[in-house]
């Protein structure tokens, strides 16, 4: 009886429950948007040659002594949940999951907070925004190269910065044609910050569009932290777009701490996106990297990635692509990985 007076009692509650919810429901579909995407390969790794020097973390084949030639397989790179909320006129929230996977790797997939901001607009000018949020070091290059799907802008594959940080930022128009975006944050990704490092992230990026379809954007930053040395970051980034095609050019330095290394050096970095609009269906897709580390020992690497882009309907994207990557540690011999891929996408909202 006990049982039974339970469940009658769960039933009303259950009932009520969703008669509030239904009489409120456009209320909260009117302050709620929920979006998301999937990005998946089907890859051949064709070529792998065996690379120890994890440290210097430009590559995808980063575990040591394992062999990926000739792997074929299926994979599902990363999934995107997004949940924007409107709380006032002048304030909004975001809170964005992501579950990632290592290329090419037998693990699971492990979810983790990508964005978890709030956003006041404090004019049709300029937002502040405080919480986990998206980097100054390539929003701007990220959304002229329009192909995360495919492949990471460089200063993002490379780990030059990573692309997101936990801080305050604010972002916004100075005038017609510039535009800046400031963040202080942890330094330390989308994590808290690392005890007993007292990391803190310093930057800035400033963009001018001289003339119509024009933009040009410098970025800076200092990494400051108790326990190691100091490390700095100056970039500058050209970007063409018209309706046929899009072309950009990135030339990004770094001194100090490097990638895990004890030893102060440089990094440099030159990128070469390209998008060739073939019709309203196709587009053909080139990043061309010039990746150099200059420290106690040297690395080099040349990473193209090419491909097609075919959109059978509005939000699903179908790309066959290659990777072709070229290395060489301190004058050793050149290594070569190839992949081919047939990347697949989706988009809902």
């Amino acid at each position: 009886m006990k049982k039974l007076l339970l469940m009658k009692r769960l039933l009303v509650l259950l009932v009520l429950m969703n008669c509030i919810i239904s009489a409120n429901a456009s209320e909260i579909t009117s302050n709620w948007k929920i979006s998301g995407y999937v990005i998946s390969d089907f890859y051949h790794i064709t070529k792998s040659d065996s690379n120890e020097y994890t440290d210097y973390k430009p590559k995808e084949f980063k575990q040591i002594n394992q062999d990926f030639e000739g792997n074929t397989g299926f994979q599902i790179r990363r999934i995107y949940l997004t949940f924007d909320n409107t709380i006032s006129d002048n304030i909004s929230a975001r809170i964005r999951f992501e579950m990632g996977n290592t290329p090419f790797a037998q693990t699971k997939m492990e979810p983790f907070i990508k964005d978890a901001y709030l956003k006041w607009k404090i004019n049709k000018n300029h937002n502040l925004y405080y919480g986990i949020q998206g980097s100054a070091a390539f929003g701007l290059i990220e959304k002229f190269w329009g192909y995360r799907i495919m492949q990471k802008t460089a200063s993002d594959y490379y780990g030059i910065r990573s692309s997101r940080d936990f801080g305050i930022g604010l972002k916004g128009k100075i005038a017609k044609k510039v535009g800046y975006h400031v963040i202080a944050g942890n330094g330390e990704s989308n994590k808290s910050e690392k005890t007993g490092d007292m990391t803190k992230l310093y930057a800035a990026a400033f963009d001018y569009s001289p003339i119509k379809n024009l933009t040009i954007q410098v970025y800076g930053d200092a990494l400051v932290c108790d326990n190691r040395d100091n490390e700095t970051t100056s970039q500058i980034f050209t970007g063409y777009k018209s309706d046929l095609f899009r072309i950009g050019f990135q030339f990004t330095h770094q001194t100090n701490v490097l990638l895990k290394s004890t030893q102060v050096g440089t990094v440099d970095l030159i990128a070469v996106p390209l998008v060739i609009k073939i019709n309203d269906k196709f587009n053909a897709i080139t990043q061309f990297t010039k990746y150099t580390v200059s420290e106690a020992i040297d690395y080099d690497q040349m990473f193209v990635v090419t491909g097609i882009d075919f959109r059978p309907v509005k939000n699903v994207n179908i790309m066959p692509n290659i990777e072709i990557v070229q290395y060489n540690f301190d004058g050793e011999p050149t290594k070569t990985d190839l992949v081919s891929k047939l990347t697949v996408s989706y988009k809902f909202k």
